[in-house]
């Protein structure tokens, strides 16, 4: 048998783990993002009030689409009045 001796997501799990204690050592909060990006952006960000986002690309991708989407909405409704 092959013994596993770790990869890139391995390590970067190690981390993120590590980021995540010190920081709660340091007296921070964490919240994990729940899958809904709407509830994220109306419920938890209000709620959690967080000085760092820190998350994968494809979230970061996944929140601008929705505020780009807002906003366009919006502005389309008040040029029509």
């Amino acid at each position: 048998m092959k013994r596993f001796r770790g990869g890139l997501v391995v390590k970067a799990h190690r981390l993120v783990y590590t980021i995540q204690v010190a920081i709660t050592c340091g007296g921070a909060s964490i919240g994990f993002f729940q899958g809904d990006v709407v509830k994220l952006l109306t419920d938890d960000i209000p709620a959690l009030r967080p000085t760092i986002l820190a998350a994968v690309p494809r979230i970061y991708s996944r929140i601008y689409d929705k505020v780009s989407l807002s906003l366009s909405l919006s502005l389309s409704l008040s040029l029509s009045r």
